[in-house]
């Protein structure tokens, strides 16, 4: 049985082993947020009245987060060298690809994301489209590997690790939703008043806010877990409860994520203008 120490033993050293590929990655990504940090201090152009670079350094960062967690999880798993490969190089060829496109659209001072005003909109639309499915892709084999490893998984960290990626992949499903839709707003047009920093609506649904809750299980539920085993150390009779505990937790989750849908769809803003909606 491994413990919360050994797991998190693994991440320290994942730049000194086969993961540092993602390792760098994730730090390149800081290297983008800093760099675009910069550029729009003197870029004083907007799309839909925000700061053209926004998105794009929102997305770096995210994809750093992603990139250091597939690595902590990719060092953990026994797969084959081509499984390892597939996983390794395509997570690597999803992040720069997203990135180069969304960038590019800002440079060029137009939406990235359901855009289909000329052909290269379109291209440049539908080719993020298609890499959010191949990114789905890789971590539902994520997944099947770590499923298949139960022996080796045995702690609420290894089940927060299981549970965030099922989840994960739900809200990616809940990314390809918006996709289809063409929007991401219900009820008002994208744009308009939003939250600061992440410009989820105000004035109506936005599905952005359980996606964003849905990827980011990938992260919040294996730190969970991380806590419950250093209480069961504690703890000994917690031990029992460790399973039960995180599954309890992930469900609860799921349906946070589940309500935030069903808001959005209904209309009702994150936070409306005028308080809070029913």
């Amino acid at each position: 049985m491994d413990s919360p120490e050994r797991g998190l033993a693994i991440l320290e050293t994942v730049t000194q082993r086969r993961e540092r590929l993602l390792t760098v990655t994730g730090w390149a990504c800081w290297g983008v947020v800093a760099i675009l940090f910069l550029v729009s201090l003197i870029d004083q152009r907007t799309i839909l009245g925000l700061d053209p670079w926004a998105k794009p350094s929102k997305f770096a960062a995210s994809f750093a987060v992603y990139c250091w967690t597939m690595a902590w999880l990719f060092a953990r798993l026994e797969m084959s060298r081509w499984t390892r490969l597939f996983l390794r190089l395509g997570l690597v060829f999803f992040v720069v690809t997203e990135l180069a496109l969304i960038g590019f659209q800002s440079a060029r001072g137009v939406t990235s994301h359901f855009n289909n005003s000329t052909d290269l909109d379109r291209w440049i639309y539908h080719a993020m489209r298609n890499m959010v499915i191949f990114n789905t892709v890789i971590a539902v084999v994520a997944l099947v590997v770590l499923w298949r490893q139960r022996h080796r998984f045995a702690t609420a960290l290894s089940w927060g690790a299981r549970l965030g990626l099922v989840i994960f992949i739900l809200g990616s499903l809940e990314g390809i939703v918006m996709a289809v839709r063409g929007a991401h707003a219900v009820g008002v047009a994208d744009g308009g008043a939003g939250l600061p920093v992440l410009n989820w609506s105000l004035e109506g649904g936005d599905l952005r806010a359980a996606h964003f809750l849905g990827i980011h299980a990938l992260q919040l539920l294996p730190l969970l877990g991380h806590l419950l085993d250093r209480l069961a150390r504690r703890l000994t009779w917690f031990h029992a409860a460790l399973a039960p505990a995180m599954a309890g937790a992930a469900l609860g989750y799921l349906g946070l994520v589940a309500w935030l849908v069903h808001r959005a769809l209904r209309a009702i803003p994150i936070l409306p203008l005028g308080g809070f909606g029913s």
